[in-house]
């Protein structure tokens, strides 16, 4: 399994080891061993861009997910997951907010995006209530708040 973490921002510092400890955790214990995928850590501005091109939205969100086993070339590679982009700027506010460290947030981002290169949605109640416990199952091991 090979997960790759790229920190394109400079203004927050993070530990890109760390969050690559928790993505290749959080792949195998799904069951995709042998997965490819890819994290990104940028500032909101690139996010913001990001949010444009490819949802129409004109600001910074925290994650976003880029499946690769979706659409008609999903079979050329079939182990490359995708990408999971995360602004480290609003992740810092969200957590700053929530009461809890940047470092838990970003856990919590990960997964769910990790989720959603899976194929799982949050778009109805039963989704999101199935989404959100498994982000608490494969969170747990690495998120010291509370409450989630």
């Amino acid at each position: 399994m090979a997960l790759q973490v790229i920190n394109r921002q400079r203004k927050i510092g993070l530990d890109t080891k760390f969050l690559k400890k928790v993505g290749q955790a959080t792949l195998a214990t799904v069951g995709v061993e042998d997965a490819e995928c890819e994290l990104l850590v940028v500032g909101d501005r690139t996010m913001a861009r990001l949010n444009q091109q490819y949802r129409g939205i004109a600001h910074s969100t925290d994650v976003l997910s880029f499946a690769m086993r979706e659409g008609p070339f999903a079979s050329i590679s079939p182990n490359l997951l995708g990408d999971v982009v995360i602004s480290a700027d609003t992740a810092d506010r969200q957590a700053a907010a929530a009461g809890h460290s940047l470092q838990d947030e970003l856990v919590a981002l990960l997964i769910h995006g990790i989720l959603h290169l899976l194929g799982y949605d949050h778009q109805i109640p039963s989704e999101a209530k199935r989404m959100k416990r498994l982000e608490r199952q494969l969170g747990a091991p690495f998120i010291e708040m509370e409450g989630g």
